[in-house]
């Protein structure tokens, strides 16, 4: 690989082989063959040079981006016609797909309005890679890759700041005119851990009041890939220092500053409890399935504290019932309906969210009992019960998080004890499904009605409370129930 525009720079990083996947290097001999240019470029160049991908790359084709130079569109889409090239995705921005591939014609873009999709989008075979590479974001993601000439081309020193981890903005001008860079900034340096070059901060911080005309869609996905990232507490200090907490997520901004008990909580405030826990659950969660909501459930767990912060007279701090769901719904609802998160039923998630930080100090008392000797087993099935769509699985995950980062003295959470006995009972992915059906109700002679719904739900509040347990129990159960 021979890095272009720093011949004397002899980091790994830019002396790093990476191979393009075959198909990629058939798509770029097409293209040559036709008198044309082709590049990889964006998140697949950087990621490989810094070795982040999850699988070789010789393995995978997804999130590669390729850009073709000197190809008008009606000769790109006969020369790739054999490999499955579909009609533009994006008739404005000359973008086609094959496959899991973005192929996009050089193009170049200027803002008419205020509005993600106000652009003017030209193409050209005769623009140049050193011309479109200046409309993206960041230097590191400026790179462009030949996989045919193992070439790395760096027309803005993105290859230096990669191996110094720093976030550049490519152009002012170009830059500013998508403020969703600012929220781009935040989870890139999540993702990466990468530190943020000061001009580009305060640019960034100078962009903020234009991101009230993004939708929600797109300030969903960067928010998304915060939750997700290795390190979150990274990207929300960003917003939070830049001030997009403040202006468009006050509910979040307002765990800035709100006092704790500093006999239980002397790492700080609200808000740097909650960077501890948001990090410590990136870690509990990293390859489990609905990460996202047990993320977003970490992030707003302590939301009720400031309005419910009080100082005793002898000066200790209390929050008396801040998970109430009077306190809290309200807030997490006013928090996750700026954002929508693609291919999600909202209005699940929201209800998971709500529900995960309503009970998140139910597993502490549930550990005292158990450490009383007291039989936790009702208790456990009502939590499940209540906790639906949320698991108890996912419960432990937010109460593991929220009682790491307390580094004060804390009340006792035994986590995998009630992992265990969840387990046992068969609980802990799924809640307590109803033994007594209504298939049971008409089988003894019922008819179906308004009587149904009232039967059933007695048997399932006694089978929640151990009283049931078995099919034959539940028979009987509807045999004294009908003669009483």
């Amino acid at each position: 690989m021979n890095p272009e525009n720093n011949p004397t720079s002899q980091s790994e990083i830019m002396h790093k082989e990476i191979k393009a996947p075959e198909k990629i290097t058939e798509i770029c001999q097409a293209i040559e063959q036709a008198e044309g240019q082709c590049y990889i470029v964006g998140g697949w160049v950087r990621d490989q040079l810094l070795s982040n991908n999850s699988k070789p790359a010789c393995c995978q084709t997804r999130d590669i981006d390729l850009e073709i130079f000197g190809l008008k569109k009606e000769q790109l889409e006969k020369t790739l016609q054999n490999f499955g090239l579909t009609k533009e995705i994006g008739k404005s921005f000359a973008v086609y797909k094959i496959d899991d591939i973005d192929v996009a014609l050089a193009r170049l873009e200027n803002k008419t309005g205020p509005r993600h999709t106000d652009f003017e989008v030209k193409t050209s075979p005769n623009f140049t890679p050193e011309q479109t590479s200046r409309r993206r974001d960041f230097t590191v993601n400026a790179l462009m890759y030949d996989p045919l000439k193992n070439k790395v081309l760096d027309f803005h020193n993105g290859l230096p700041d990669l191996d110094n981890k720093t976030l550049r903005l490519v152009d002012e001008k170009t830059f500013t005119e998508d403020p969703l860079r600012v929220y781009r900034l935040a989870s890139l340096s999540s993702r990466l851990g990468f530190e943020i070059e000061p001009a580009t901060f305060e640019i960034c911080r100078q962009m903020v009041p234009k991101l009230k005309h993004l939708p929600k869609e797109r300030v969903g996905e960067e928010w998304k890939k915060i939750m997700l990232a290795p390190n979150p507490s990274q990207g929300l200090e960003i917003l939070e220092k830049l001030g997009v907490l403040k202006l468009y997520f006050p509910e979040i901004d307002q765990m800035v500053g709100a006092r704790q008990d500093p006999i239980y909580h002397p790492e700080g405030d609200v808000w740097t409890h909650t960077l501890l826990a948001i990090n410590e659950g990136a870690k509990r969660t990293k390859n489990k399935k609905n990460r996202l909501s047990i993320m977003l459930a970490i992030l707003v767990h302590d939301i009720g504290k400031p309005s419910q912060t009080e100082q005793k007279p002898n000066g200790r701090i209390s929050h008396y019932k801040h998970e109430s769901r009077k306190v809290v719904e309200p807030l997490i609802h006013s928090f996750l309906n700026k954002l929508n998160f693609s291919h999600l039923d909202q209005d699940r998630l929201r209800h998971k969210v709500v529900n995960l930080v309503c009970d998140h100090m139910t597993i502490i008392h549930l550990t005292q009992n158990m450490d009383n000797g007291q039989v936790i087993d009702r208790s456990l099935r009502r939590l499940s019960s209540r906790l639906r769509p949320a698991t108890l699985r996912q419960l432990i995950d937010v109460g593991a998080s929220d009682h790491k980062a307390t580094r004060g003295e804390k009340d006792k959470f035994k986590g995998e004890a009630l992992l265990k006995r969840a387990d046992e009972l068969a609980i802990l992915d799924n809640q307590p499904q109803p033994i007594l059906t209504g298939r049971d109700l008409i089988d003894n002679g019922l008819t179906a009605g308004p009587k149904f719904g009232e039967i059933l739900r007695q048997a399932y509040n006694d089978q929640l409370d151990g009283k049931i347990n078995s099919k034959d129990e539940a028979l009987q159960w509807l045999k004294s129930y009908l003669q009483s």
